[in-house]
Protein backbone atom coordinates (compact mmCIF):
# COMPACT_ATOMS: atom_id res chain seq x y z
CA UNK A 1 0.00 0.00 0.00
CA UNK A 2 2.57 2.54 0.81
CA UNK A 3 4.62 1.16 -2.07
CA UNK A 4 1.52 2.52 -4.33
CA UNK A 5 0.66 5.81 -2.40
CA UNK A 6 4.24 6.96 -3.13
CA UNK A 7 4.23 5.83 -6.86
CA UNK A 8 0.90 8.01 -7.46
CA UNK A 9 2.49 10.72 -5.30
CA UNK A 10 6.04 10.84 -7.52
CA UNK A 11 3.99 10.51 -11.00
CA UNK A 12 1.04 13.27 -10.10
CA UNK A 13 3.59 16.03 -8.40
CA UNK A 14 7.04 16.26 -10.36
CA UNK A 15 7.63 19.65 -10.86
CA UNK A 16 5.04 21.46 -8.32
CA UNK A 17 5.81 24.43 -6.15
CA UNK A 18 5.47 24.47 -2.47
CA UNK A 19 2.16 25.80 -2.16
CA UNK A 20 0.66 23.12 -5.10
CA UNK A 21 1.89 20.70 -2.82
CA UNK A 22 0.17 21.78 0.10
CA UNK A 23 -2.89 22.60 -1.13
CA UNK A 24 -2.57 18.72 -2.75
CA UNK A 25 -2.21 17.37 0.79
CA UNK A 26 -4.82 19.68 2.68
CA UNK A 27 -1.66 21.29 4.49
CA UNK A 28 0.11 18.04 5.25
CA UNK A 29 2.81 18.35 3.53
CA UNK A 30 5.05 18.49 5.99
CA UNK A 31 3.64 15.91 7.79
CA UNK A 32 3.90 13.37 4.62
CA UNK A 33 7.39 15.07 4.54
CA UNK A 34 8.55 13.68 7.92
CA UNK A 35 7.20 10.26 7.39
CA UNK A 36 8.91 10.02 4.34
CA UNK A 37 12.17 10.73 5.40
CA UNK A 38 11.37 8.43 8.90
CA UNK A 39 10.82 5.44 6.92
CA UNK A 40 13.56 6.09 4.85
CA UNK A 41 16.16 6.00 7.95
CA UNK A 42 14.23 2.67 8.83
CA UNK A 43 14.12 0.61 6.07
CA UNK A 44 17.76 1.91 3.89
CA UNK A 45 19.78 -0.80 5.79
CA UNK A 46 16.97 -3.29 3.96
CA UNK A 47 17.64 -1.76 0.70
CA UNK A 48 14.28 -1.55 0.32
CA UNK A 49 12.72 0.93 -2.37
CA UNK A 50 14.97 3.26 -1.47
CA UNK A 51 14.76 4.98 -4.99
CA UNK A 52 11.22 5.64 -4.67
CA UNK A 53 11.40 7.33 -1.64
CA UNK A 54 14.31 9.68 -2.01
CA UNK A 55 12.12 10.73 -5.08
CA UNK A 56 9.22 11.60 -3.31
CA UNK A 57 11.72 13.84 -1.19
CA UNK A 58 13.38 15.50 -3.89
CA UNK A 59 9.74 16.55 -5.09
CA UNK A 60 10.26 18.84 -1.95
CA UNK A 61 13.46 19.56 -2.04
CA UNK A 62 13.28 20.99 -5.15
CA UNK A 63 10.07 22.05 -5.25
CA UNK A 64 9.78 26.78 -5.98
CA UNK A 65 9.37 28.29 -2.51
CA UNK A 66 9.59 25.31 -0.48
CA UNK A 67 12.92 25.99 1.61
CA UNK A 68 10.44 25.18 4.33
CA UNK A 69 10.47 21.52 3.40
CA UNK A 70 14.63 21.91 3.12
CA UNK A 71 14.86 22.95 6.68
CA UNK A 72 12.49 20.51 7.27
CA UNK A 73 14.88 17.46 6.08
CA UNK A 74 17.81 18.98 7.55
CA UNK A 75 16.54 19.42 10.92
CA UNK A 76 15.55 15.70 10.84
CA UNK A 77 19.24 14.12 9.91
CA UNK A 78 17.79 13.74 6.31
CA UNK A 79 21.12 14.56 4.76
CA UNK A 80 23.33 12.16 7.27
CA UNK A 81 20.98 9.04 5.90
CA UNK A 82 21.91 10.10 2.71
CA UNK A 83 25.45 10.45 2.60
CA UNK A 84 25.68 6.85 4.65
CA UNK A 85 23.60 5.59 2.27
CA UNK A 86 26.84 6.66 -0.40
CA UNK A 87 29.09 4.41 1.66
CA UNK A 88 26.80 1.19 1.62
CA UNK A 89 28.24 -1.49 -0.60
CA UNK A 90 24.55 -3.44 -0.62
CA UNK A 91 23.04 -0.39 -1.96
CA UNK A 92 22.61 -0.60 -5.78
CA UNK A 93 24.19 1.67 -8.01
CA UNK A 94 20.61 3.19 -9.14
CA UNK A 95 19.79 3.82 -5.67
CA UNK A 96 23.37 5.97 -5.04
CA UNK A 97 22.48 7.57 -8.41
CA UNK A 98 18.89 9.08 -7.14
CA UNK A 99 20.70 9.99 -3.73
CA UNK A 100 23.29 12.13 -5.28
CA UNK A 101 20.77 13.73 -7.20
CA UNK A 102 19.08 14.91 -4.04
CA UNK A 103 22.41 15.97 -2.71
CA UNK A 104 22.89 18.24 -5.95
CA UNK A 105 19.47 19.62 -5.40
CA UNK A 106 20.02 20.61 -1.84
CA UNK A 107 23.56 21.91 -2.98
CA UNK A 108 22.41 24.12 -5.85
CA UNK A 109 20.09 26.32 -3.02
CA UNK A 110 22.83 28.19 -1.59
CA UNK A 111 26.48 28.56 0.04
CA UNK A 112 25.25 27.70 3.34
CA UNK A 113 23.84 24.87 2.39
CA UNK A 114 27.06 23.24 0.51
CA UNK A 115 29.27 24.21 3.85
CA UNK A 116 26.30 21.93 5.60
CA UNK A 117 27.10 19.09 3.24
CA UNK A 118 31.14 19.72 3.59
CA UNK A 119 30.61 19.39 7.58
CA UNK A 120 29.10 16.46 7.22
CA UNK A 121 32.20 14.80 5.65
CA UNK A 122 29.96 15.26 2.24
CA UNK A 123 33.42 15.68 0.41
CA UNK A 124 35.31 12.66 1.81
CA UNK A 125 31.95 10.81 1.02
CA UNK A 126 31.27 11.43 -2.54
CA UNK A 127 34.88 11.30 -3.46
CA UNK A 128 34.90 7.87 -1.97
CA UNK A 129 31.29 6.86 -4.18
CA UNK A 130 33.60 8.38 -7.25
CA UNK A 131 36.85 6.00 -6.63
CA UNK A 132 34.07 2.75 -6.00
CA UNK A 133 31.89 3.17 -8.67
CA UNK A 134 31.61 0.77 -11.21
CA UNK A 135 28.75 3.20 -13.41
CA UNK A 136 28.95 5.72 -15.62
CA UNK A 137 26.08 7.55 -14.17
CA UNK A 138 26.71 7.21 -10.65
CA UNK A 139 30.40 8.55 -11.33
CA UNK A 140 28.95 11.42 -13.09
CA UNK A 141 26.26 12.86 -10.57
CA UNK A 142 29.81 12.67 -7.91
CA UNK A 143 31.65 14.63 -10.86
CA UNK A 144 29.00 17.28 -10.65
CA UNK A 145 28.40 17.30 -6.77
CA UNK A 146 32.24 17.74 -6.34
CA UNK A 147 32.35 20.84 -8.70
CA UNK A 148 29.18 22.56 -7.18
CA UNK A 149 30.26 22.12 -3.52
CA UNK A 150 33.79 23.86 -4.78
CA UNK A 151 31.74 26.96 -6.43
CA UNK A 152 30.93 29.35 -4.84
CA UNK A 153 32.18 27.87 -0.87
CA UNK A 154 35.84 29.54 -0.43
CA UNK A 155 35.63 28.14 3.03
CA UNK A 156 36.16 24.57 1.44
CA UNK A 157 37.50 24.95 -2.06
CA UNK A 158 40.52 23.34 -1.46
CA UNK A 159 38.99 20.90 0.64
CA UNK A 160 37.64 19.60 -2.71
CA UNK A 161 40.68 20.85 -5.00
CA UNK A 162 42.68 18.15 -2.93
CA UNK A 163 40.30 15.31 -2.72
CA UNK A 164 39.92 15.46 -6.89
CA UNK A 165 43.69 15.82 -6.87
CA UNK A 166 44.27 12.64 -4.88
CA UNK A 167 41.83 10.70 -7.11
CA UNK A 168 43.75 12.37 -9.65
CA UNK A 169 46.71 10.83 -8.59
CA UNK A 170 45.38 7.45 -7.61
CA UNK A 171 46.15 4.45 -9.41
CA UNK A 172 43.82 2.40 -7.55
CA UNK A 173 40.68 4.19 -9.04
CA UNK A 174 38.92 2.90 -12.33
CA UNK A 175 39.83 5.37 -15.68
CA UNK A 176 36.68 6.49 -16.11
CA UNK A 177 37.02 8.12 -12.39
CA UNK A 178 40.30 9.47 -12.86
CA UNK A 179 39.09 11.22 -15.79
CA UNK A 180 36.09 12.55 -14.40
CA UNK A 181 38.08 14.13 -11.41
CA UNK A 182 40.12 15.40 -13.71
CA UNK A 183 37.68 17.20 -16.01
CA UNK A 184 36.31 18.51 -12.36
CA UNK A 185 39.57 19.54 -11.56
CA UNK A 186 39.75 21.43 -14.69
CA UNK A 187 36.74 23.87 -14.05
CA UNK A 188 38.16 24.37 -10.30
CA UNK A 189 41.53 25.75 -11.14
CA UNK A 190 40.16 29.10 -12.13
CA UNK A 191 38.88 29.65 -8.34
CA UNK A 192 42.41 28.31 -6.80
CA UNK A 193 44.13 31.46 -6.19
CA UNK A 194 47.48 29.89 -5.17
CA UNK A 195 48.59 26.18 -6.72
CA UNK A 196 51.72 24.44 -5.07
CA UNK A 197 54.20 23.67 -7.78
CA UNK A 198 53.71 19.26 -6.40
CA UNK A 199 50.47 19.39 -8.88
CA UNK A 200 53.00 19.88 -12.44
CA UNK A 201 54.34 16.56 -11.31
CA UNK A 202 51.21 14.64 -11.01
CA UNK A 203 50.04 15.99 -14.10
CA UNK A 204 53.09 14.90 -16.22
CA UNK A 205 52.71 11.44 -14.68
CA UNK A 206 49.13 11.48 -16.20
CA UNK A 207 51.15 11.61 -19.41
CA UNK A 208 52.39 7.87 -19.27
CA UNK A 209 48.91 6.33 -18.17
CA UNK A 210 47.55 3.62 -20.49
CA UNK A 211 44.44 4.49 -20.96
CA UNK A 212 44.28 7.86 -23.68
CA UNK A 213 41.42 9.17 -21.59
CA UNK A 214 43.70 10.20 -18.71
CA UNK A 215 46.57 10.99 -21.07
CA UNK A 216 44.13 13.52 -22.60
CA UNK A 217 43.63 15.10 -18.89
CA UNK A 218 46.55 15.08 -18.07
CA UNK A 219 47.63 16.96 -21.54
CA UNK A 220 44.91 19.50 -21.07
CA UNK A 221 45.63 20.32 -16.99
CA UNK A 222 49.34 20.98 -18.14
CA UNK A 223 47.66 23.78 -20.89
CA UNK A 224 45.92 25.05 -18.17
CA UNK A 225 48.67 25.25 -15.23
CA UNK A 226 50.76 27.16 -18.10
CA UNK A 227 48.76 30.48 -17.94
CA UNK A 228 50.16 30.66 -14.79
CA UNK A 229 53.14 32.80 -13.99
CA UNK A 230 54.37 31.41 -10.84
CA UNK A 231 54.06 27.77 -12.74
CA UNK A 232 55.44 28.40 -15.94
CA UNK A 233 59.21 28.25 -15.25
CA UNK A 234 58.38 24.68 -13.25
CA UNK A 235 56.29 23.22 -16.17
CA UNK A 236 58.91 23.93 -19.01
CA UNK A 237 61.83 22.76 -16.87
CA UNK A 238 60.01 19.82 -16.19
CA UNK A 239 58.96 19.37 -19.89
CA UNK A 240 62.13 20.08 -21.39
CA UNK A 241 64.44 17.06 -18.40
CA UNK A 242 61.55 14.79 -20.16
CA UNK A 243 62.82 15.44 -23.50
CA UNK A 244 66.29 15.20 -22.56
CA UNK A 245 66.04 11.46 -20.89
CA UNK A 246 67.11 8.96 -23.16
CA UNK A 247 65.24 5.84 -22.17
CA UNK A 248 65.70 2.35 -24.02
CA UNK A 249 65.97 -0.84 -23.57
CA UNK A 250 69.62 -2.66 -22.28
CA UNK A 251 69.74 -4.57 -25.28
CA UNK A 252 69.37 -1.71 -28.29
CA UNK A 253 73.44 -0.90 -27.74
CA UNK A 254 74.45 -4.71 -26.50
CA UNK A 255 72.85 -5.84 -29.64
CA UNK A 256 74.05 -3.21 -32.27
CA UNK A 257 76.93 -5.89 -33.68
CA UNK A 258 74.15 -8.69 -33.45
CA UNK A 259 71.72 -6.52 -35.48
CA UNK A 260 74.54 -5.84 -37.97
CA UNK A 261 75.23 -8.98 -38.81
CA UNK A 262 71.77 -10.64 -38.77
CA UNK A 263 69.33 -8.00 -40.07
CA UNK A 264 71.79 -5.47 -41.80
CA UNK A 265 69.60 -3.04 -40.82
CA UNK A 266 72.73 -0.91 -39.56
CA UNK A 267 74.47 -0.77 -43.02
CA UNK A 268 73.97 2.41 -44.05
CA UNK A 269 69.87 1.58 -44.85
CA UNK A 270 67.76 4.26 -44.68
CA UNK A 271 64.80 4.09 -42.11
CA UNK A 272 61.91 5.28 -44.45
CA UNK A 273 59.14 4.37 -41.92
CA UNK A 274 58.83 3.51 -38.29
CA UNK A 275 57.24 -0.33 -39.10
CA UNK A 276 60.40 -1.11 -41.00
CA UNK A 277 62.28 -0.13 -38.08
CA UNK A 278 60.27 -2.21 -36.23
CA UNK A 279 60.67 -5.11 -38.23
CA UNK A 280 64.23 -5.21 -38.23
CA UNK A 281 64.67 -5.65 -34.01
CA UNK A 282 65.05 -8.49 -33.11
CA UNK A 283 62.52 -10.47 -30.94
CA UNK A 284 63.43 -9.24 -27.62
CA UNK A 285 64.54 -5.69 -28.28
CA UNK A 286 60.90 -4.58 -28.58
CA UNK A 287 60.07 -1.68 -26.16
CA UNK A 288 59.01 -2.61 -23.01
CA UNK A 289 55.13 -1.53 -21.40
CA UNK A 290 57.05 1.02 -18.84
CA UNK A 291 59.68 2.41 -22.02
CA UNK A 292 56.79 2.95 -23.90
CA UNK A 293 55.25 4.95 -21.72
CA UNK A 294 57.94 6.81 -21.12
CA UNK A 295 57.82 7.46 -25.04
CA UNK A 296 54.02 8.30 -24.96
CA UNK A 297 54.81 10.61 -22.09
CA UNK A 298 57.58 12.39 -24.41
CA UNK A 299 55.54 12.38 -27.33
CA UNK A 300 53.09 14.81 -25.33
CA UNK A 301 55.71 16.66 -24.00
CA UNK A 302 56.97 17.65 -27.13
CA UNK A 303 53.54 18.71 -28.21
CA UNK A 304 52.86 20.77 -25.16
CA UNK A 305 55.98 22.51 -25.95
CA UNK A 306 55.19 23.03 -29.67
CA UNK A 307 51.88 24.22 -28.85
CA UNK A 308 53.02 26.62 -25.81
CA UNK A 309 55.58 28.06 -28.20
CA UNK A 310 53.27 29.09 -30.74
CA UNK A 311 50.87 30.50 -28.43
CA UNK A 312 53.58 33.11 -26.68
CA UNK A 313 57.01 34.52 -28.41
CA UNK A 314 58.01 34.90 -25.14
CA UNK A 315 57.81 31.56 -23.34
CA UNK A 316 59.63 30.27 -26.75
CA UNK A 317 62.22 32.42 -25.73
CA UNK A 318 62.78 31.00 -22.45
CA UNK A 319 62.60 27.58 -23.78
CA UNK A 320 65.26 28.31 -26.13
CA UNK A 321 67.42 29.51 -22.72
CA UNK A 322 66.48 25.99 -21.56
CA UNK A 323 68.15 24.22 -24.40
CA UNK A 324 64.78 22.56 -25.67
CA UNK A 325 66.42 22.48 -29.42
CA UNK A 326 69.07 19.98 -27.98
CA UNK A 327 65.84 18.09 -26.17
CA UNK A 328 64.02 18.38 -29.64
CA UNK A 329 66.83 16.49 -31.18
CA UNK A 330 67.23 13.73 -28.58
CA UNK A 331 63.49 12.89 -29.36
CA UNK A 332 63.80 13.40 -33.04
CA UNK A 333 66.60 9.92 -32.87
CA UNK A 334 63.70 8.13 -31.22
CA UNK A 335 62.79 5.66 -34.49
CA UNK A 336 61.15 3.65 -32.00
CA UNK A 337 57.89 5.83 -31.47
CA UNK A 338 56.82 7.87 -34.86
CA UNK A 339 54.62 9.94 -32.45
CA UNK A 340 57.29 11.80 -30.03
CA UNK A 341 59.48 11.88 -33.56
CA UNK A 342 56.65 14.28 -35.50
CA UNK A 343 55.71 16.44 -32.83
CA UNK A 344 59.38 16.79 -31.81
CA UNK A 345 60.28 17.58 -35.44
CA UNK A 346 56.75 20.23 -35.50
CA UNK A 347 58.01 22.12 -32.39
CA UNK A 348 61.68 22.35 -34.22
CA UNK A 349 60.89 23.39 -37.29
CA UNK A 350 58.49 26.62 -35.62
CA UNK A 351 61.27 27.87 -34.06
CA UNK A 352 63.67 27.41 -36.26
CA UNK A 353 61.39 29.99 -38.80
CA UNK A 354 60.45 31.95 -35.84
CA UNK A 355 63.91 32.72 -34.65
CA UNK A 356 67.24 32.75 -36.71
CA UNK A 357 69.73 32.63 -34.02
CA UNK A 358 68.34 28.77 -33.83
CA UNK A 359 68.35 28.32 -37.46
CA UNK A 360 72.58 29.61 -37.38
CA UNK A 361 73.03 27.51 -34.31
CA UNK A 362 71.81 24.18 -35.91
CA UNK A 363 73.72 24.78 -38.83
CA UNK A 364 76.67 25.69 -36.68
CA UNK A 365 76.52 22.43 -34.78
CA UNK A 366 74.79 19.78 -36.86
CA UNK A 367 76.35 21.26 -40.19
CA UNK A 368 74.52 22.55 -43.06
CA UNK A 369 73.41 19.12 -44.43
CA UNK A 370 71.44 18.24 -41.70
CA UNK A 371 69.33 21.89 -42.14
CA UNK A 372 68.72 21.40 -45.72
CA UNK A 373 67.22 18.28 -45.07
CA UNK A 374 65.10 19.70 -42.30
CA UNK A 375 63.96 22.52 -45.21
CA UNK A 376 63.78 20.04 -48.09
CA UNK A 377 61.83 17.26 -45.91
CA UNK A 378 60.47 19.00 -43.09
CA UNK A 379 57.31 16.11 -42.85
CA UNK A 380 59.85 12.94 -43.31
CA UNK A 381 63.29 13.78 -42.45
CA UNK A 382 63.01 11.94 -39.37
CA UNK A 383 61.81 8.89 -41.20
CA UNK A 384 65.38 8.69 -43.36
CA UNK A 385 67.36 8.19 -40.50
CA UNK A 386 70.38 5.95 -40.78
CA UNK A 387 71.83 4.54 -37.94
CA UNK A 388 75.04 7.10 -37.69
CA UNK A 389 72.86 9.76 -37.81
CA UNK A 390 70.28 8.63 -35.33
CA UNK A 391 73.54 8.36 -32.54
CA UNK A 392 74.75 11.76 -33.45
CA UNK A 393 71.88 13.00 -32.68
CA UNK A 394 70.78 11.31 -29.11
CA UNK A 395 74.57 12.57 -28.54
CA UNK A 396 73.88 16.30 -29.63
CA UNK A 397 75.37 19.21 -27.88
CA UNK A 398 73.87 22.40 -28.98
CA UNK A 399 74.04 24.60 -26.90
CA UNK A 400 72.14 28.14 -27.27
CA UNK A 401 72.42 30.99 -25.85
CA UNK A 402 70.03 33.92 -26.75
CA UNK A 403 71.71 36.81 -24.59
CA UNK A 404 74.65 36.39 -26.30
CA UNK A 405 72.91 36.25 -29.89
CA UNK A 406 71.27 39.41 -29.24
CA UNK A 407 74.13 41.44 -28.11
CA UNK A 408 75.61 40.10 -31.49
CA UNK A 409 73.11 41.01 -33.48
CA UNK A 410 73.14 45.34 -31.31
CA UNK A 411 76.61 44.85 -32.78
CA UNK A 412 75.70 44.38 -35.98
CA UNK A 413 73.54 47.41 -35.95
CA UNK A 414 75.82 49.45 -34.73
CA UNK A 415 78.39 48.37 -37.27
CA UNK A 416 76.18 48.48 -39.83
CA UNK A 417 77.64 51.82 -41.92
CA UNK A 418 81.36 51.09 -41.65
CA UNK A 419 83.00 49.67 -44.87
CA UNK A 420 84.48 46.29 -44.32
CA UNK A 421 88.55 45.47 -45.66
CA UNK A 422 86.52 43.56 -48.71
CA UNK A 423 84.59 46.10 -49.41
CA UNK A 424 87.22 48.28 -49.75
CA UNK A 425 89.28 46.04 -51.58
CA UNK A 426 86.52 45.90 -54.26
CA UNK A 427 86.88 49.96 -54.25
CA UNK A 428 90.62 50.14 -55.38
CA UNK A 429 90.19 47.57 -57.79
CA UNK A 430 92.40 45.60 -55.88
CA UNK A 431 92.82 42.13 -57.92
CA UNK A 432 93.94 39.84 -55.40
CA UNK A 433 91.35 40.23 -53.46
CA UNK A 434 88.15 38.01 -53.38
CA UNK A 435 85.03 39.40 -54.30
CA UNK A 436 82.20 39.10 -52.22
CA UNK A 437 79.17 37.04 -53.29
CA UNK A 438 76.16 37.22 -52.21
CA UNK A 439 75.30 33.41 -51.19
CA UNK A 440 71.88 31.90 -52.00
CA UNK A 441 70.53 30.91 -48.89
CA UNK A 442 66.61 30.76 -47.51
CA UNK A 443 65.12 33.59 -46.09
CA UNK A 444 65.42 32.33 -42.11
CA UNK A 445 69.32 32.66 -42.70
CA UNK A 446 69.64 35.64 -45.19
CA UNK A 447 70.34 38.03 -42.17
CA UNK A 448 73.12 36.29 -40.59
CA UNK A 449 76.70 35.54 -41.78
CA UNK A 450 77.60 32.17 -42.34
CA UNK A 451 78.44 29.52 -39.83
CA UNK A 452 80.96 27.16 -39.66
CA UNK A 453 80.52 23.84 -39.75
CA UNK A 454 82.67 21.78 -37.25
CA UNK A 455 84.64 18.58 -37.98
CA UNK A 456 82.01 16.22 -36.70
CA UNK A 457 79.67 17.27 -39.77
CA UNK A 458 82.24 18.59 -42.68
CA UNK A 459 80.07 20.63 -45.69
CA UNK A 460 80.57 20.34 -49.18
CA UNK A 461 81.14 23.94 -49.89
CA UNK A 462 80.54 23.56 -53.51
CA UNK A 463 77.98 21.25 -53.74
CA UNK A 464 75.49 23.99 -54.77
CA UNK A 465 77.23 27.03 -56.04
CA UNK A 466 75.64 30.60 -55.65
CA UNK A 467 74.90 32.65 -58.71
CA UNK A 468 77.93 34.70 -59.33
CA UNK A 469 77.17 38.24 -60.25
CA UNK A 470 79.80 41.11 -59.98
CA UNK A 471 78.83 43.41 -57.30
CA UNK A 472 80.51 46.96 -56.31
CA UNK A 473 80.30 49.23 -53.26
CA UNK A 474 80.15 53.15 -54.51
CA UNK A 475 80.63 55.70 -52.40
CA UNK A 476 78.57 58.94 -53.46
CA UNK A 477 81.51 61.04 -53.91
CA UNK A 478 83.09 58.71 -56.38
CA UNK A 479 82.44 58.75 -60.05
CA UNK A 480 84.06 56.06 -62.16
CA UNK A 481 84.87 56.93 -66.17
CA UNK A 482 84.85 54.60 -68.61
CA UNK A 483 87.65 53.35 -68.45
CA UNK A 484 87.57 52.53 -64.89
CA UNK A 485 84.25 50.61 -65.13
CA UNK A 486 85.36 48.37 -67.87
CA UNK A 487 88.29 47.56 -65.95
CA UNK A 488 86.07 46.91 -63.19
CA UNK A 489 84.20 44.65 -65.05
CA UNK A 490 87.34 43.00 -66.40
CA UNK A 491 88.35 42.24 -63.06
CA UNK A 492 85.09 41.12 -61.88
CA UNK A 493 84.83 38.96 -64.59
CA UNK A 494 88.43 37.28 -64.07
CA UNK A 495 87.53 36.49 -60.18
CA UNK A 496 84.35 35.04 -61.24
CA UNK A 497 86.63 32.74 -63.39
CA UNK A 498 88.82 31.68 -60.56
CA UNK A 499 85.84 30.92 -58.48
CA UNK A 500 84.85 28.84 -60.83
CA UNK A 501 88.07 26.93 -61.73
CA UNK A 502 88.54 26.45 -58.13
CA UNK A 503 85.12 25.11 -57.76
CA UNK A 504 85.69 22.33 -60.96
CA UNK A 505 89.27 21.18 -59.16
CA UNK A 506 86.96 20.76 -55.88
CA UNK A 507 84.29 19.17 -57.74
CA UNK A 508 86.70 16.70 -59.71
CA UNK A 509 88.06 15.57 -56.26
CA UNK A 510 84.87 14.40 -54.53
CA UNK A 511 82.04 12.01 -55.40
CA UNK A 512 79.24 12.95 -57.40
CA UNK A 513 76.30 13.60 -55.00
CA UNK A 514 74.29 10.78 -57.25
CA UNK A 515 77.25 8.13 -56.28
CA UNK A 516 76.23 9.08 -52.52
CA UNK A 517 72.72 9.83 -52.14
CA UNK A 518 70.64 7.13 -51.48
CA UNK A 519 67.06 6.63 -53.46
CA UNK A 520 64.10 6.02 -51.37
CA UNK A 521 63.34 2.26 -50.54
CA UNK A 522 67.21 1.29 -52.06
CA UNK A 523 70.33 -0.39 -49.99
CA UNK A 524 73.28 1.66 -49.55
CA UNK A 525 76.41 1.60 -46.95
CA UNK A 526 77.92 4.73 -44.43
CA UNK A 527 75.45 7.53 -45.31
CA UNK A 528 75.36 10.13 -43.18
CA UNK A 529 74.43 14.00 -43.27
CA UNK A 530 78.12 14.99 -43.87
CA UNK A 531 78.83 11.74 -46.14
CA UNK A 532 76.16 12.75 -48.73
CA UNK A 533 73.94 15.66 -50.13
CA UNK A 534 70.33 14.87 -49.64
CA UNK A 535 68.69 15.71 -52.66
CA UNK A 536 64.69 15.37 -53.40
CA UNK A 537 63.28 12.84 -55.13
CA UNK A 538 60.37 12.48 -57.95
CA UNK A 539 58.91 9.91 -59.60
CA UNK A 540 60.79 10.57 -63.42
CA UNK A 541 63.89 8.62 -61.82
CA UNK A 542 61.30 5.42 -61.65
CA UNK A 543 58.63 5.97 -64.49
CA UNK A 544 60.78 4.57 -67.51
CA UNK A 545 61.45 1.07 -64.73
CA UNK A 546 57.58 1.38 -63.93
CA UNK A 547 56.37 1.44 -67.73
CA UNK A 548 58.72 -1.55 -68.20
CA UNK A 549 57.10 -3.64 -65.42
CA UNK A 550 53.43 -2.23 -66.25
CA UNK A 551 54.18 -4.16 -69.73
CA UNK A 552 55.28 -7.22 -68.69
CA UNK A 553 52.39 -7.56 -66.52
CA UNK A 554 49.95 -6.94 -69.07
CA UNK A 555 51.74 -9.06 -71.43
CA UNK A 556 51.97 -11.99 -68.48
CA UNK A 557 48.19 -11.60 -67.67
CA UNK A 558 47.18 -11.36 -71.40
CA UNK A 559 48.56 -14.48 -71.71
CA UNK A 560 47.39 -16.51 -68.79
CA UNK A 561 43.77 -15.38 -69.89
CA UNK A 562 44.27 -17.20 -73.29
CA UNK A 563 45.49 -20.52 -71.76
CA UNK A 564 42.32 -20.22 -69.65
CA UNK A 565 40.17 -19.94 -72.04
CA UNK A 566 41.38 -22.65 -74.08
CA UNK A 567 41.32 -24.88 -71.21
CA UNK A 568 37.56 -24.65 -70.75
CA UNK A 569 37.05 -24.96 -74.67
CA UNK A 570 35.05 -28.11 -75.65
CA UNK A 571 35.25 -29.65 -79.01
CA UNK A 572 32.72 -31.37 -80.47
CA UNK A 573 32.72 -34.29 -83.20
CA UNK A 574 30.23 -33.84 -85.66
CA UNK A 575 29.26 -37.17 -86.39
CA UNK A 576 28.15 -37.48 -83.22
CA UNK A 577 26.15 -34.32 -83.20
CA UNK A 578 24.44 -35.84 -86.34
CA UNK A 579 23.44 -38.47 -84.20
CA UNK A 580 22.31 -36.53 -81.15
CA UNK A 581 19.78 -33.97 -83.71
CA UNK A 582 18.56 -37.01 -85.36
CA UNK A 583 17.95 -39.01 -82.24
CA UNK A 584 15.85 -35.59 -80.49
CA UNK A 585 13.70 -35.83 -83.29
CA UNK A 586 12.40 -39.45 -82.53
CA UNK A 587 8.99 -39.84 -81.35
CA UNK A 588 9.93 -42.81 -78.94
CA UNK A 589 12.88 -40.76 -77.60
CA UNK A 590 11.74 -41.00 -73.98
CA UNK A 591 10.07 -44.45 -73.85
CA UNK A 592 11.51 -47.26 -72.20
CA UNK A 593 13.85 -48.86 -74.76
CA UNK A 594 14.74 -46.83 -77.64
CA UNK A 595 15.96 -49.15 -80.39
CA UNK A 596 18.76 -46.13 -81.72
CA UNK A 597 19.93 -46.06 -77.79
CA UNK A 598 22.07 -49.24 -76.66
CA UNK A 599 20.61 -51.84 -74.59
CA UNK A 600 21.35 -51.07 -70.66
Amino acid sequence: MRERILQEFVENNKNKTGPQLERELGNGASLFLTRVTAWLRLTYLLNCNISLQLQAISIFISAASGSRFLAEFLEVGGVLTVLELLGLSQVKEADKAEALRLLICIANSGRKYKEFLCESYGVRTVADCLARSRSEITQDYCQNLLYQLGVGNPKFLMQVYKSLLSLLTSTSTSPTAQQMSGQALRMLLPAVQTIHPTIVDAALTLLKSAHIQIQYEGYELIRELIQRPNLQDIVLIQLIQLLKTVTSDDSFEENDDRRRRGTKAADGKTLQANSQWATSLLPDERPSDSVLAVFIQQAYAAKLLGVIAASSRELAERMIQLQIVSGLLNIIANVMHQDSQKYAANALIYLVQTFEYVADALVQHMGRNFFDLLEDKPDTFYRELTWEQVKYLRKNTVRINADDQREEEDGDEDSGGSVTSDEEGAENGDGNSLLVVPEKRSHRMSSHSEVTTPSAFPSNKWLNPPAMHPTSWDTPEQVETSEQKKMAQANANAQNQNILDEYEKNQSDEALVEDLYVPYGSAASNVTFAGAKFKKGGVADYSEKFNQELEEFRKSNSKKSLKEKEEFQVKFDEDMTKKLNRVKKEPGLFTKQHPALPKI
